[in-house]
């Protein structure tokens, strides 16, 4: 683990931030003391962080961490105003950035534009000529990128008339259209219903070993599901890196489900209350219960429900999750 004042292995400071650089591990992409000044904000503050090669990286932190800003950075879409950003090996500098590299990397915004005029097999092909393609090959991966994205049967549609989630599907297509090794991509499956998710995160997981995934998502579940590597930023700044189980390992502090009968809305103001408690969530027909100090809590959770004249139906200690675990990182201070 590097501690707060080092050095990490890429010789920039981390502050803060406290990441695990594992021996023998190779990275395609790296962030050293990258910054990002918009006039009087820094929405990238000294970031340096390290994304495995050929693994799905899960890029998490509030609203306004800077995740969207660096995205944009890595993908030559912004110019850093210092540090540097490195994707296989290659400077990204905007306006210089190499074809050869373009070519390696995709690229999904978190709301992707399009030419609406154009169906999505049109679209696809034109971004494969882009990429050099011949219109052949172009037009054969068109058609399997539909099908893997599930728009098949809209592939003569054009674009103005889809909604939402099918633009974000058809986004995570052209982002894969030049087979690239690095896929950055925001918010991928945000627009999505249930199903459509589901069918992303199964394309997203079954890119792992052929392609190095940086991705950033609101949907906990959704990262927990597929990655296998997280980095939380907060403020522009790095607060934790590591691998999924290794975080949640070293980090996740016991989660109690609570039931009473009757009025629960009391209980959880007195719980609010005390110091011991770092969050409480609606579940089910209960409360999920994030504490410092589980014993204490095991002691005074009967405590208070007696007090209060309640009854207790059920309490018991849950799997944390990285949801606890960012909740306890970005709100520690």
């Amino acid at each position: 683990m590097v501690a707060a004042g080092e050095t990490g292995a890429t010789g920039a400071s981390v502050g803060e931030a406290r990441a695990v650089h594992q021996e023998g591990t190779e990275w395609t992409i790296e962030l050293r003391a990258l910054t990002r000044v918009f006039k009087h904000v820094r929405a990238v503050d000294g970031l340096s962080l390290r994304v495995p090669t050929g693994e799905v990286y899960g890029f998490l932190g509030p609203n306004g961490s800077g995740k969207t800003t660096t995205l944009k950075m890595l993908a030559g879409l912004l110019s850093p105003t210092s540090g540097e950003a490195l994707v296989a090996g290659e400077q990204v500098r905007p306006g210089r950035f190499s074809l050869e590299l373009r070519r390696r990397v995709g690229f999904l915004a978190e709301e992707p534009a399009f030419y609406p005029w154009m169906t999505a097999h049109e679209f696809l092909v034109f971004v494969g000529r882009l990429f050099d393609l011949s219109p052949a090959e172009a037009a054969r991966r068109a058609a399997a990128l539909l099908d893997s994205v599930d728009l098949s049967p809209r592939a003569k549609d054009r674009i103005r008339g889809f909604s939402r989630g099918m633009r974000q599907r058809l986004g995570i297509a052209q982002a894969l259209m030049g087979d690239p090794e690095v896929l950055l991509l925001d918010e991928p499956a945000s627009a999505l219903d249930p199903i459509g998710r589901r069918e992303v995160l199964d394309l997203i997981a079954s890119l792992r070993g052929r392609a190095t995934i940086m991705m950033s998502s609101h949907i906990l579940d959704d990262v927990q599901r597929v990655c296998g590597w997280v980095g939380i930023v907060r403020d522009g700044r790095l607060v934790v890196e590591a691998p999924l189980g290794e975080l949640l390992g070293r980090y996740a502090k016991p989660v109690f489900h609570l039931e009473v009968a009757g009025e629960r809305n009391e209980l959880a103001a007195a719980l609010k209350r005390e110091s011991w408690v770092k969050e409480i969530a609606p579940e089910g027909g209960g409360l999920r219960i994030l504490v410092n100090d589980p014993e204490r809590a095991q002691r005074m959770v009967p405590a208070l429900v007696a007090g209060l004249g309640a009854r207790l139906t059920e309490f018991v200690t849950m799997t944390p999750t990285l949801e606890d675990v960012f909740i306890q990182l970005v709100t520690d201070r």
